[in-house]
């Protein structure tokens, strides 16, 4: 599944009902499954279920859940710009850190410091990110919402093995 699991209309409710604070992701099980171009999302409940099936856009996390800092063009571990071949930084799954919520969309990272890089970049960090994040789907011969993490976790970080 997308993210190993984590309930995205969870996190981005919960993050709206606990005053904009990330909450620690909960995971979903496949009984409450919905699936979007052949990529499974899972869910806690079937409240969350027939949210993400009523919107799906709304829930779907920007570039595939993949690092963001990574799709930006400014993290000096990976090629600029960004390419099919390389730095498809995994995702710190299981704690806040490896999200962030902008504008109610929800962005993933390695861990909390490319978050915060991020976040520091603001407005241009996203311009960049959602450029690059359409060139390299498009060598991928992908569209934007058919690209998804489904097994790149890092699990090196101490705090992401959780």
């Amino acid at each position: 599944p997308v993210a190993g699991g984590v309930d995205f209309v969870d996190l981005l409710e919960g993050y709206k009902a606990n005053n904009n604070q990330l909450q620690t992701p909960n995971m979903g099980t496949a009984a409450y499954s919905a699936t979007v171009n052949d990529y499974k999302f899972l869910f806690m409940n079937e409240t969350n279920l027939n949210k993400f099936k009523a919107s799906s856009t709304d829930y779907i996390p920007k570039y595939g859940c993949f690092c963001a800092w990574a799709r930006s063009g400014f993290d000096t571990h990976c090629p600029n710009p960004p390419n099919k071949y390389g730095c498809f930084a995994p995702l710190c799954q299981k704690i806040n850190n490896g999200y962030a919520i902008i504008n109610n969309e929800i962005y993933c990272f390695l861990e909390s410091v490319p978050r915060q890089n991020f976040m520091d970049n603001g407005t241009q960090a996203i311009t960049s990110s959602d450029a690059n994040w359409k060139v390299v789907t498009s060598q991928l011969n992908k569209d934007e919402n058919n690209c998804f993490n489904t097994n790149d976790f890092n699990q090196q970080q101490p705090a992401c093995s959780q």
